[in-house]
């Protein structure tokens, strides 16, 4: 029985989808059909938000139902998944050391404030965020969670990205532990895969098809099938430029006094997590 030996841990809207995707075409790396089972957060419980919205995540909170998901693994040498909730949900990074401790851990991070706007629009598309704008939802986000609202509403809390990988490294050692940035993903994806392949130990000479973008503006954040077939309407539909194009003209101008709070409230955890992951992050501050 097959457990992963890889977890892509995040963070949400943080380009994780087009990660996974990009991993799974290679031929040493075998990803399930499921995206985002989310075991190592929601063992043996329900995700809290199903109080507040009608929304549900299918989420797997069974040993047997995950370990199922790897029944199709075939030799390839990397077997993983990816959830972006095992970043920020506190319990996750022990969960994940008891049953796979030498599990290689891949981060993958996006400027918060961005991350957070991204994040508040994406529930708005969803139907789950019923308050009346970006800047209220922020506001209220410690009531919010403080009444059991639950992960969809945390966008502020899910940018702490120094204090979450540190739950990783009392556990983990630093070498299982790669972090990379959704910055590089646009900018240079090809020496980013790399990167991760040689982290992974598969062929890192292997070049995916860099020409599609995934999770684009869209919510299509359940289902996919990695294994190139039947990939349904409802999420062509949603990564379309069509779609893509109408969401983005709703979207409203952030509002820069906000974007400034914002930036002073991160500006610790940005300088903390550069010297954390060794890169330079002056472009965030």
């Amino acid at each position: 029985m097959t457990l992963p030996n890889f977890l892509i841990i995040g963070a949400q809207k943080s380009g994780t989808t087009s990660l996974c995707r990009h991993l799974a075409s290679h031929p040493s790396v075998y990803i399930p059909a499921k995206k985002e089972p989310h075991f190592f957060s929601y063992e043996g419980r329900e995700p809290v938000f199903r109080r507040h919205s009608k929304k549900t995540k299918n989420v797997i909170n069974t040993l047997p139902e995950y370990r199922a998901l790897f029944d199709g693994v075939s030799g390839e040498s990397a077997v993983g998944e990816g959830s972006t909730s095992y970043l920020h949900e506190e319990q996750s990074a022990g969960r994940i050391h008891h049953y796979a401790p030498e599990a290689r851990l891949i981060a993958i991070l996006r400027e918060p404030v961005d991350r957070a706007w991204s994040h508040f629009h994406h529930s708005v598309r969803s139907g789950r965020e019923p308050v009346g704008g970006f800047a209220r939802a922020i506001h209220e986000e410690e009531r919010r969670l403080a009444e059991g609202w639950g992960d969809p509403y945390a966008y502020k809390k899910k940018g702490f990205y120094a204090q979450q990988l540190r739950r990783y490294l009392e556990v983990f050692p630093r070498e299982q532990l790669h972090v990379c940035l959704f910055d590089d993903l646009l900018n240079d994806p090809k020496s980013l895969l790399r990167k991760v392949f040689e982290f992974l130990g598969v062929d890192p000479d292997f070049e995916p098809d860099l020409s599609r973008k995934y999770n684009v503006g869209g919510d299509a954040d359940e289902v996919f099938d990695y294994r190139g077939g039947g990939i349904a309407d409802r999420i062509r539909t949603a990564l379309s430029p069509a779609r893509r194009n109408r969401d983005a003209s709703k979207k409203p101008p952030f509002p820069d006094d906000l974007r400034s709070e914002l930036k002073e409230l991160y500006r610790p955890e940005i300088e903390d997590l550069q010297e954390l992951i060794g890169r330079d992050l002056s472009e965030w501050l």
